[in-house]
């Protein structure tokens, strides 16, 4: 391995954010999507459901944030 570290999500070419830019960062947000999905309509409950999203989309904003590599050099 020549110790570069493989990113995931990037900057976005238009506007602001970020956008998945190999496959692993596909798949994350195919489960997450998918998770959140499965957890809105799991019939928990109002608090548990508002609760459940909130962690989702956290980890899932921790994620980005551990994988994300800037355009700059």
């Amino acid at each position: 391995m020549s110790g570069k570290k493989r990113l995931w999500f990037g900057p976005k070419r238009f506007g602001y954010g970020v956008s998945p830019v190999s496959i692993e960062g596909w798949i994350a947000t195919g489960l997450f999507v998918l998770l959140l999905i499965g957890w809105t309509h799991a019939g928990l409950g109002r608090a548990a459901t508002l609760a459940g999203v909130v962690l989702l989309v956290a980890a899932f904003l921790g994620l980005i944030a551990m994988t994300y590599g800037s355009s700059d050099p």
